[in-house]
């Protein structure tokens, strides 16, 4: 049986009375202030960690495809090397004064066939001193003889320096490790970065190896 008018009325009243209690009550408003802030907070940490999940899956992937590049750069590069040192002219011919470096103070012979492009560094700039020269070869071997031979630049009074062409976030990584283990423990092999720790060589390829291996005790040689 359906309510009346007058009954539906006098159920609105007595709700209404109810809820002006409740709300004058003081215990009931703590309670449901409580209520609702648990929810809320559960709701917002949900989403938070949703959101900082999402997050860290796009760094990760990022990441990722950054050292992809960065191995495709520096294999692009792999055939290069780089020579601080050699005095800057004016109309110089840097291919044959590389290859008369080479055979003068490495004993190393380099034709012009064996050279595919080679230039200085960055803008030139007679106040400071001459720019780092890149030698790309045609092949691996003539790198290869040429490292082999970069100790003999030690028997001249003339500051030379040969270093393999890093991408500039390996290069990066490199000095990194080199401060946080020293010259000696930190060398780089056709574009890897090695690094000597507890007597184990193990190899740098992104920040988060430097974070791991720092863990780990190493010993200076």
């Amino acid at each position: 049986m359906p309510l009346t008018r007058e009954q539906i009325c006098e159920i609105k009243a007595a709700i209404k009375v109810s809820i002006d209690e409740l709300i004058q009550n003081d215990a009931f408003i703590q309670r449901v202030c409580e209520i609702l802030t648990k929810t809320i907070g559960k709701k917002i940490d949900e989403a938070l960690k949703t959101y900082s999940d999402s997050i860290e899956h796009l760094e990760e992937q990022n990441n990722a495809l950054q050292g992809k590049i960065d191995n495709l750069e520096q294999y692009t590069r792999r055939n290069n090397l780089r020579i601080s040192g050699l005095a800057e002219e004016h109309d110089e011919n840097l291919e044959r004064k590389v290859i008369a470096f080479c055979k003068d103070k490495l004993g190393v012979t380099i034709e012009s066939k064996n050279i595919d492009g080679v230039h200085r560094l960055g803008k030139a700039d007679k106040s400071k001193s001459s720019r780092p020269i890149t030698i790309q070869f045609t092949n691996h071997g003539c790198k290869k003889n040429i490292i082999k031979s970069r100790s003999k630049l030690k028997h001249f009074k003339e500051i030379f320096f040969i270093n393999e062409d890093l991408t500039k976030i390996r290069h990066e990584l490199y000095k990194a490790a080199q401060k946080k283990w020293g010259n000696k423990n930190v060398w780089i092999l056709d574009g890897i970065i090695k690094v000597k720790i507890a007597d184990k060589v193990s190899s740098i390829k992104s920040s988060r190896d430097l974070q791991i291996y720092s863990l780990v005790k190493y010993s200076v040689l």
